[in-house]
């Protein structure tokens, strides 16, 4: 789903156009009403500081003017140079000029040493979003075209195939959260030309230079070959048309897996496996893929030659699954319980403790979206002793024990003695009623909204 700006996009690839600030909210307002997100009326954006997001933030503050919007910037201090507070005082400071609400979010200190940049993105994702639903806001990034190439080049060097080479996109949601970037279709240059015409102050942010970062070795090849500017005009159109069919197939199998192989509140997953092996070989490990990402809370999907060894597995014991031997995957298990194959979460690491923040509201182990006004830690039940659970509470219940250890309560806070009188009004073998029946009891008890985190497809 992109912006139809006045210019075709290969224009602004090829020539590096000026951004038209009136076409710009023209645009949005439209993308916006198709796509049903008006009413949301609030918009957040996260800023660096650097030329896209500042450009961002300026045309999103006239469109904010223009149509009634409520417009909040949040600043992540990644922390990773000594001044990098400075840095994010003198953004603030800026916007503040411009007249724009900002806050600044210290990231915890990481010392990781590989995968740092990973880490941080994603971090800054969850802290944004969490933001952004705290506020029933729509969250807006500053990504651009040179980024979804960036990115598409990257995927494919790693082999990551079809989906991965659709890049980037445009407008999807992130733990339920909607994101809009809506510089999707114009260059770095166009941006640049775009802040000096609009006397847009930045920052540059040195690590884009630092060789030791895949994205920054990936942007030097781009800017090494012949004809950069038609090359980057060919990865934008492949990965949009790729972007657009796997849209459409990731639709028809959402509408499968919703059938066929629900999620269920509290986490888990049952899979239809007879009507999985009749389908398409490829459909089948996409959704797979899709559930075993979504039940074991993972960044990313993993590897298509793994899901292949699980379908095959599957296969094997299609008709006797009751001596199916269980199998680990992604951070799930796969395994056959009470007559059915169940996905679970299943880590053999602790997944450990988070305190809920100032906002009231955190995303939990990339599964579960809590909501509390309670300073309250949570915590997994898998390292604590769950045999009066087990054996008082759930004896009679058909959901694999797996469920209650992978639940983000506390022992310590929840007296689960007062929910047997909540599971004496259901039959105990019905545990889509259990689940809501559960979730209703911490709501109830406790004033602590937990939902767990079902994909939406865009």
């Amino acid at each position: 789903m992109n912006l139809k700006p006045i210019r075709p996009v290969i224009d602004y690839a090829l020539n590096d156009y000026t951004i038209d600030k009136e076409e710009f909210i023209n645009n949005l307002f439209s993308f916006l009403s198709l796509n049903k997100l008006l009413s949301y009326k609030q918009i957040v954006i996260g800023v660096s500081g650097g030329p896209d997001s500042m450009l961002l933030s300026y045309l999103l503050k006239e469109f904010s003017v223009k149509y009634d919007f409520k417009f909040h910037a949040v600043i992540v201090d990644h922390q990773f140079r000594n001044f990098s507070f400075k840095e994010a005082s003198l953004t603030q400071k800026r916007l503040k000029m411009n007249k724009i609400s900002s806050e600044i979010v210290k990231l915890e200190k990481c010392y990781k040493k590989n995968g740092l940049q990973e880490w941080a993105h994603f971090k800054r994702l969850e802290i944004l979003s969490s933001i952004a639903t705290s506020k029933n806001s729509i969250l807006f990034l500053g990504h651009h075209l040179n980024d979804q190439v960036e990115t598409v080049f990257m995927r494919m060097a790693k082999g990551s195939g079809f989906w991965g080479a659709s890049g980037i996109k445009f407008f999807n949601y992130w733990f339920n959260t909607p994101v809009i970037r809506p510089l999707f279709q114009y260059t770095k240059k166009s941006i640049l030309k775009t802040c000096k015409k609009y006397l847009i102050e930045f920052e540059n942010d040195n690590s884009n230079f630092e060789i030791k970062f895949d994205r920054v070795k990936a942007r030097n090849t781009l800017d090494q070959l012949n004809e950069r500017k038609l090359i980057l005009k060919n990865i934008y159109l492949a990965s949009n048309f790729i972007g657009k069919i796997t849209f459409a197939i990731d639709n028809k199998i959402n509408e499968l897996c919703l059938k066929s192989f629900p999620v269920y509140d509290l986490g888990f997953c049952v899979i239809d496996v007879p009507s999985l092996l009749k389908l398409n070989k490829a459909i089948s490990l996409r959704i797979l893929l899709i559930r075993i990402k979504t039940i074991g809370g993972g960044k990313y999907f993993v590897k298509n030659k793994n899901a292949d060894l699980l379908l095959n597995h599957l296969e094997k014991y299609k008709n006797n699954l009751s001596r199916m031997p269980g199998r680990t995957l992604g951070g799930c298990k796969i395994a056959y319980r009470y007559k059915k194959v169940f996905i679970l979460r299943w880590s053999q690491f602790d997944v450990g403790k988070r305190k809920m923040p100032k906002l009231g509201n955190m995303v939990f182990d990339n599964r579960w979206q809590i909501f509390s006004k309670g300073n309250i830690r949570f915590e997994y039940l898998q390292n604590a002793d769950l045999s009066f659970l087990q054996g008082q509470i759930f004896k009679k219940v058909k959901i694999p024990i797996e469920t209650w250890r992978y639940l983000p309560v506390s022992l310590k806070i929840f007296n689960f003695k007062n929910l047997t009188f909540y599971l004496d009004e259901i039959a105990s073998d019905n545990h889509i009623n259990l689940c809501k029946n559960f979730l209703l009891f911490i709501n109830k008890e406790y004033n602590i909204n937990i939902k767990f985190i079902k994909p939406i497809i865009t």
